[in-house]
């Protein structure tokens, strides 16, 4: 009998830890979304400055030809 109540509580013990686990694991998806979503707001950023930066590099250059000459 005792070997039956040992067997039923490891069974609960590891179904515990299987449902732990998976929150887990959900908790870290979640997260990860997040991050990626973090990680294309700073690529698009990146591809506007490098779209922008030819234009604002020969405004600065003429702005600064014109205030020396």
């Amino acid at each position: 009998m005792q070997k039956g109540i040992e067997i039923v509580d490891q069974y609960n013990m590891v179904k515990n830890q299987i449902e732990l686990v998976a929150t887990e694991i959900s908790d870290l998806q979640a997260q990860t979304e997040e991050k990626e979503k973090e990680r294309q707001i700073y690529e698009n950023q990146i591809a506007t400055l490098k779209s922008v930066a030819p234009k604002l590099i020969s405004e600065l250059e003429k702005e600064y030809a014109y205030d020396v000459g």
